[in-house]
């Protein structure tokens, strides 16, 4: 293909991407957006009438549950007894990533404290049993082991922050 055949070539494709470009703007301008269309629960009312009203909602015929625990989780005990460890060991994970200078020497304190021996000796009592359990057991005592993570972590911190504060 020779050059001059190319020039009469070039302006002839940017016509027809033009035109293309035209038609579908038309096209697409025709059907309404779904922003524009009418709600198809919208009632429709006419003019100088009243619109319908409804009380708003209100919490006063609500009564509280009596459960313990309300929980969303619908995975299986053993998968549920598995993320709170996860999350506890990410948590000392952070806590050594933050403070390395003195988490060592936290941690080892922290382990030595009585309440956290005493959180740790109910927790193998509670994995010592756990196989042998039926699920509804399980989770009951799911609520447990979560407290003793969140107190156990809890007692790392404060020493964590202590060490850091000493330092």
């Amino acid at each position: 293909m020779n050059p001059a055949s190319r020039r009469t070539v070039l302006p002839g494709l940017l016509a027809l991407g033009a035109l293309a470009l035209g038609w579908w703007y038309f096209q697409s301008a025709d059907t309404p957006k779904p922003a524009d269309r009418p709600a198809r629960s919208a009632v429709v009312s006419k003019p100088g009438s009243a619109r319908p009203t409804v009380a708003p909602r209100s919490a006063n015929g609500l009564i509280p549950s009596g459960q313990e625990d309300v929980s969303v989780d619908s995975r299986p005990p053993d998968a549920r007894r598995e993320n709170i460890i996860r999350e506890g060991l990410g948590t000392i994970q952070e806590l050594k990533f933050m403070h390395p200078q003195v988490f060592d020497a936290a941690a080892k304190r922290w382990g030595e404290d009585p309440k956290t021996k005493a959180l740790v000796a109910e927790w193998k009592e509670i994995e010592a049993g756990w196989k042998t359990q039926d699920e509804a057991a399980k989770a009951a005592q799911l609520p447990r082991m979560q407290a003793m993570w969140k107190e156990a972590i809890g007692l790392l911190r404060e020493e964590v922050e202590r060490s850091t504060a000493a330092k």
